[in-house]
């Protein structure tokens, strides 16, 4: 028999919001979930992001969150439903917006995912970073050859370390001729 006041096990994350306040999430505990942490807490202490803020974090479990404030002022519409990355960071310094995939189980940002992300954040394409991130090296060697380029590899064991996917240019937005 289920013990239906088992609480579930969440995983407690320190973010800054937009307004500049130090706050807790919690998402579902599990790899991704760790994974998603280690974004939030290494890749924003890295310097390829300046002054970061947490837009959007997902989870499996239903506890997503969002920064409404951060999201209006860029024009991102959250649609829970929808295919959104693992996590969304904003760069107000330099005014990019990382978009994050998660890898533990689902592919890295294949040329079909880079798509369904350039798709749904359109109007600010000129803006996006698309960002895969393994938990380790040898994570990412088994995927490497799935990746798409434009895109960059952030690996949680290496973390300020970076491998970009096309060789014109390395870390920021693709500028696009309108």
């Amino acid at each position: 028999m289920i013990n239906k006041n088992r609480q579930r096990k969440l995983l407690p994350i320190k973010l800054i919001n937009s307004d500049g306040k130090p706050i807790t999430i919690e998402i579902s505990k599990g790899k991704h979930s760790e994974l998603q942490k280690e974004i939030i807490e290494k890749f924003t202490s890295t310097n390829f992001v300046k002054e970061p803020i947490i837009v959007f974090v997902d989870d499996s479990g239903k506890n997503k969150y969002w920064d409404k404030k951060i999201c209006e002022k860029l024009g991102i519409e959250i649609n829970i439903h929808g295919k959104l990355p693992d996590v969304i960071i904003y760069d107000q310094a330099k005014d990019w917006i990382f978009l994050f995939e998660a890898f533990t189980t689902h592919g890295p940002i294949d040329e079909k995912r880079l798509k369904q992300l350039y798709d749904l954040f359109f109007p600010l394409r000129e803006k996006l970073i698309f960002v895969t991130v393994f938990q380790s090296l040898s994570d990412f060697k088994k995927h490497a050859d799935k990746l798409a380029f434009d895109t960059d590899v952030w690996i949680a064991e290496l973390p300020t370390h970076m491998i970009h996917y096309n060789g014109d240019r390395f870390l920021g937005p693709r500028k696009f001729d309108n």
